[in-house]
């Protein structure tokens, strides 16, 4: 059985960067648009990262691993933005402190989550197309927004959205129609 590779977050960010600086890749960083395509040493594939306004960014990846990865993640910010993950194709584990039990986060459907100050593996299968969208959310935006105001949140979203760094929010759910549609305008978006 071959061994995964293993790279810390930021040793994984760092390649594409790297590439992008030596200009041996397609790679751009535009802006508030950053357009990555995945090492030829890690797999193929590609992932767009554009912030639609402060605290607002939509990440659209679409990846296959040459081999098995662990992505090892070793503090999360307390800043930690809410962050709304939909796994369009294929699955990767995630491990992290705050959490009791690891997570198999799948196609179909989707995850809530605010875990700041906590620490995560990420782990995945090679040949496995990851096809996934991630919307984050500042708290500070989410404030300016009113979304504590609404009522009726669950009160450990609550909580995260307040900012308390000791608040560990994490939900899966499913994927509906409704979700599904909006997610392939997003994809589909000139």
């Amino acid at each position: 059985m071959k061994m995964a590779k293993s790279l810390t977050g930021s040793e994984g960010q760092e390649i594409p960067h790297d590439r992008c600086h030596r200009g041996i890749a397609s790679d751009s960083i535009e802006g508030t648009e950053h357009c990555f395509e995945l090492s030829p040493q890690l797999g193929k594939g590609y992932w767009i990262e554009n912030q639609l306004c402060p605290g607002l960014v939509l990440t659209l990846t679409d990846l296959e691993k040459e081999q098995d990865r662990v992505y090892h993640i070793y503090q999360h910010s307390r800043q930690l933005p809410l962050t709304a993950s939909f796994h369009l194709k294929d699955s990767c584990r995630v491990t992290n402190d705050g959490l009791k039990y690891s997570q198999q986060e799948l196609a179909g459907k989707n995850c809530l989550y605010q875990v700041p100050s906590t620490a995560e593996k990420e782990e995945f299968q090679a040949y496995d197309r990851l096809s996934r969208i991630h919307i984050q959310i500042s708290l500070e935006l989410l404030d300016a927004l009113g979304i504590n105001q609404m009522g009726n949140l669950p009160v450990d979203l609550e909580q995260a959205i307040a900012g308390d760094s000791s608040s560990i929010f994490y939900r899966v759910g499913k994927t509906t129609p409704i979700m599904w549609s909006i997610l392939k305008q997003l994809i589909q978006c000139p």
